[in-house]
């Protein structure tokens, strides 16, 4: 016998070549198969003669935790701990969904703690369940998944049926579909903005109201503050006044006053005066120099260095509000 027949006789288990079986075309002794493995006749004998391990799984598994000695080795320090899913329960506002599978949906949603998070809603493309998960929605949902890294699936509950109030106005659901598609486009995943949030549901309760177009815009700006690209609209960034401020520098996003600007003024953006003294734009040109320039700096800082254009819902609700 040769010394790597040798090795192998010595690992070899003791079932006899007499208790082998062919299972699947292959010979292989079935006491040392995975016991999940074997065939259903196999372990339900093995079950029953408490030859084999039970086929029950815990609901969760044990890991020890484990120590470096002096000499370099792993030892047990006895203790162990319980590895569970991962699960959690939010608020949630439905920003986007997409079809997966056959009645699946993979639904993103802004939520409160968790920020921009995706899910898979199992059944979520079914008659019943689809009006829940509607853009624009406020819905008490919890996800759970085994790891943190994975996709998990979304359950739900509706709260608010925000798509529903704003079908009878097309410029709302315009501006619904507008700010739905902004913030699923532009905020990272998974990463906390409960400002965004705050502001996001302010503005969906000011639906069917006549200033929810200038709450879009604010909105906008509430985006840039919180993407690190905030506007300073407060004073004139040459002279520090604060009253007659009529322009906006395109590379600082400073305010500029109209006597400051003088013959720069070309090259500065138009500010519109209700974003820099509050209240409501007082005609259909003042609501779209704002959209104009919250516009212009979220492509130049949030979707150019990706690449990206403005998402298209933008233009069409920009094209609503001119008809």
């Amino acid at each position: 016998m040769s010394t790597t027949q040798a090795f192998f006789a010595h690992l070899r288990p003791t079932t006899s070549v007499s208790t082998t079986k062919v299972f699947a075309g292959r010979l292989r002794p079935p006491d040392i198969w995975p016991f999940q493995d074997w065939p259903a006749a196999e372990r339900a004998e093995r079950s029953e003669t408490s030859i084999g391990p039970s086929s029950a799984l815990p609901p969760f598994r044990a890991a020890r935790s484990f120590s470096v000695g002096a000499d370099g080795r792993l030892a047990p320090t006895g203790e162990s701990r319980h590895i569970r899913g991962m699960d959690w329960s939010d608020e949630g506002i439905v920003l986007s969904t997409r079809p997966h599978g056959e009645s699946g949906l993979v639904a993103s949603l802004l939520t409160r703690d968790h920020g921009r998070h995706t899910g898979f809603v199992p059944g979520g493309a079914s008659r019943r369940v689809r009006p829940i998960w509607q853009a624009g929605n406020l819905v008490e949902v919890g996800w759970r998944a085994r790891l943190s890294e994975q996709l998990g699936n979304y359950s739900g509950e509706l709260r608010e049926a925000n798509a529903a109030r704003a079908l009878d106005d097309a410029s709302e659901l315009a501006g619904l579909a507008a700010a739905c598609a902004l913030i699923d486009a532009a905020l990272p995943e998974r990463e906390p903005h409960p400002a965004i949030f705050d502001g996001f549901r302010a503005f969906l309760g000011a639906l069917g109201h006549p200033g929810w177009p200038a709450i879009y815009v604010r909105l906008d700006l509430g985006l840039l503050q919180e993407l690190g690209f905030g506007l300073d609209l407060e004073k004139c960034a040459a002279t520090g006044v604060t009253e007659d401020l009529a322009y906006v520098s395109p590379k600082t996003g400073r305010a500029v006053s109209r006597a400051a600007a003088g013959p720069y003024k070309e090259k500065l953006l138009e500010l519109p005066a209700f974003l820099s003294t509050g209240g409501l734009p007082s005609d259909d040109d003042q609501l779209r120099k704002g959209l104009d320039l919250t516009g212009y700096f979220l492509e130049r800082h949030v979707f150019w260095p990706h690449n990206k254009p403005l998402p298209p819902a933008r233009s069409r609700f920009m094209e609503t509000l001119q008809r």
